[in-house]
């Protein structure tokens, strides 16, 4: 279970489209909103060169069917 015994912290979504929410979190943020554990290494290395200042990013949330 993601975030065992901690609340899990999400933005609010814009859209969703088949089983994926959207979001949209300004790049200073983003690491408070998603989990390493479940991203794949290219992914990780993505959120790993944002920076504070960089445009906001959007976020998906793939839902389990």
């Amino acid at each position: 279970m993601l975030n065992e015994g901690k609340p899990f912290v999400m933005q609010i979504c814009f859209g969703i489209a088949d089983n994926v929410l959207m979001a949209i979190a300004d790049a200073y943020h983003v690491q408070e909103l998603v989990s390493m554990d479940l991203m794949s290494p290219d992914e990780i290395e993505k959120i790993s060169r944002l920076k504070d200042e960089d445009n906001p990013v959007i976020l998906k949330y793939y839902l389990r069917k």
